[in-house]
């Protein structure tokens, strides 16, 4: 998770208040003295593995000691023997660990947050381990006690260091790329109640926010100020529902759903042993676990009963439900066929468009075997074919009613060409492929009356395509669309002119019986 999605609307701002860059470059608190402490402390420390035989292996740790543990795996977490402290196991012989950390400072009008890029290289070289740190400064930001945007600043370097606004530099290309403030941010914690005192931040839960979320520590103060609900949210230890608030672009159902919770009842928690267990659900989650918790089923399959709701919500809605089968059935229903589907999603979608299926084929769905069939996954394929079926006799019956009614008004013939009109979805499609073009396409039109298609042959050899045209159902007018040959050829000559006296009968038919 990174702070990329924070809402655009707090990223741009008004102009910088005058003599603003001065302060930023010049009147920043210097850091604390513990500050570099604190900052090496937020890395993981490492051990570097040695094995001597299939029990017995030599670590040395970033503490200077060399002890002997139990043979581990690269990367699993032990107890230092000797510091007593957690360190991370590893075969490598070098190590860089990167982490990006914020210190903020009080002027008299708002707060500086100053963003840095911290480095730690770990090696281990002729049987000692060294550690080397070194900190870049990438980026100051400022807040205004009365402002509804952070205005960014960063540094040039060359000669004199001196900072300008904007944003600071961008890391890697592309998609890739990245700049500090979209980085997950470890915030010095010891000045953070005395920094917001008596401002309209002071109970925004900020170092709640920095300890679990890692949040840009600025920009969280405006979320926090147009979504106050956030202070209770981390307070009540609600870590992930709040990230989903802040960062509206991952999660806009969050916000609209947060609206209508005036308590933890609404969201299903009634005891604090309860609300421990929701520590990092998903706000879907939750209220999903609300409905699954009046659910007639073991404790172990909870878990997988959320997911069932939540995908189900995701793709119908939360108030969505059948009369022939409850959600708890329906949820039953699936570990029948759990075997089948490699995801709920899929096994929820192959569902709802069956009994889709099942509704426009009239199909009784309040009889179990339609409702709950033995392979979901057959059943629907074989009302996925009848209901293909059903559209086309329906697609046919349009288009032979467009037919009758049209034919006498539209088909004619000079002897030596002829205009008919085709009576089914087949014909029409038959014409699209022997002339390779693109017609077929049209049945649609046709049989909702947008368009009229007809067939242009030789009055010898009917059965054989020639062309085709379309044009609007405007029977006391004719207005041509397009005529067009084999592989969408032009017109010839001899079939232009042959146009020109269709148009000209066409009309005056029109004209002569008052076509209305």
């Amino acid at each position: 998770m990174c702070n990329y999605g924070y809402s655009s609307r707090y990223k741009k701002g008004p102009r910088a208040p005058r003599g603003l860059l001065n302060r930023i470059q010049y009147m920043c608190e210097s850091l604390p003295p513990d500050f570099e402490e604190w900052e090496h402390g937020i890395f993981t420390k490492l051990i570097f593995y040695k094995k001597l035989d299939r029990k017995t292996a030599i670590g040395h740790c970033e503490c200077g000691a060399q002890v002997e543990i139990k043979p581990s795996r690269s990367g699993s977490i032990i107890t230092c023997p000797s510091c007593g402290e957690q360190v991370r196991v590893t075969y490598s012989c070098g190590i860089h660990q990167q982490r990006f950390v914020t210190y903020i400072s009080r002027l008299d009008d708002g707060w500086i947050c100053r963003m840095f890029v911290s480095n730690k290289l770990s090696s281990f070289t002729n049987g000692r381990v060294s550690v080397s740190h070194f900190m870049t400064e990438e980026q100051r930001d400022w807040l205004g006690a009365d402002s509804d945007s952070v205005i960014s600043f960063h540094p040039v370097w060359g000669g004199d260091e001196r900072w300008l606004k904007g944003r600071g530099r961008t890391h890697g290309m592309g998609y890739s790329g990245w700049k500090i403030d979209e980085r997950q941010l470890d915030t010095y914690p010891h000045n953070l109640t005395r920094l917001f005192k008596g401002s309209g931040y002071e109970y925004s839960a900020l170092d709640i926010a920095c300890e679990h979320s890692r949040v840009s520590p600025l920009r969280y103060q405006l979320e926090y100020k147009h979504n106050p609900k956030l202070e209770m949210l981390y307070k009540l230890g609600l870590y992930m529902v709040a990230e989903q608030i802040m960062y509206e672009d991952w999660s806009h159902n969050a916000r609209r759903i947060m609206e209508n919770v005036k308590s933890l009842k609404d969201l299903g928690i009634y005891s604090a042993d309860e609300l421990k267990q929701c520590h990092r659900l998903k706000v879907e989650q939750l209220i999903a676990r609300k409905e699954v918790k009046s659910w007639d089923i073991p404790e172990t399959d909870i878990s997988l009963a959320i997911d069932f709701v939540c995908n189900v919500n995701s793709r119908c809605g939360e108030d969505m439900k059948y009369s022939f089968i409850t959600r708890q059935g329906w949820y039953k229903y699936y570990l029948t066929q759990r075997s089948e589907y490699s995801s709920i999603r899929n096994f929820v979608a192959d569902y709802t468009d069956y009994i889709r299926d099942c509704i426009t084929l009239e199909l009784d769905i309040n009889d179990t075997q339609i409702s709950k069939p033995h392979s979901l996954k057959t059943a629907h394929q074989r009302t996925l074919a009848e209901v293909k079926i059903k559209w086309d006799k329906d697609k046919n019956q349009l288009i032979q009613n467009v037919y009758e009614r049209l034919k006498d008004l539209v088909e004619w013939s000079n002897g030596k060409y002829c205009v008919i009109m085709p009576h089914s979805a087949e014909e029409i499609i038959t014409e699209g492929k022997r002339q390779q073009h693109c017609v077929g396409g049209y049945c649609d039109r046709v049989a909702k009356g947008t368009s009229v298609i007809v067939f242009i042959r030789r009055e010898e050899a009917k059965d054989d395509n020639f062309y085709t045209a379309e044009f609007l159902p405007n029977m006391t007018k004719l207005s041509i669309m397009q005529v067009r040959g084999q592989r969408n050829a032009p017109m010839t000559d001899d079939v232009r002119t042959f146009m020109s006296q269709y148009e000209s009968w066409f009309n005056r038919r029109a004209q002569a019986k008052n076509v209305a």
